[in-house]
C-alpha cells in the first residue's frame, strides 16, 4: 500500500495580531516581529518567511487600564491552498 503524503508536515500560515492599547496607534505602527521571531526561535515556527506565513493582518482596540493592554497572535493554518 503506497503511502499518503501528509499535507500537514508543512502548514502555511495567515497570521492576524490584534493589538490592544490604551493609546491607539497608526495601523502601520503595530509591530510583531519580535514576537514572531521569538516563536520561531522557540521552534513552535519553523521559519517567519512567506514560505510559512501566507498573509498578516493587522488590527487593534482601544481598552482603559495599563493592566488590559496586550497584544494576541493568531495563527490560522491555511486548509486548502491553491498556488
Amino acid at each position: 500500500m503506497a503511502a499518503k503524503k501528509d499535507k500537514r508536515c508543512n502548514p502555511r500560515y495567515d497570521l492576524h495580531v490584534h493589538s490592544i492599547r490604551k493609546r491607539l496607534v497608526d495601523i502601520d505602527g503595530i509591530s510583531a516581529k519580535a514576537a514572531i521571531d521569538g516563536i520561531v526561535k522557540a521552534g513552535l515556527l519553523s521559519d517567519d518567511s512567506a514560505k510559512e506565513i501566507r498573509e498578516i493582518k493587522f488590527t487593534q482596540e482601544k481598552c482603559g487600564t495599563d493592566e488590559e493592554e496586550g497584544t494576541a497572535l493568531m495563527f490560522i493554518e491555511i486548509e486548502d491552498e491553491n498556488i
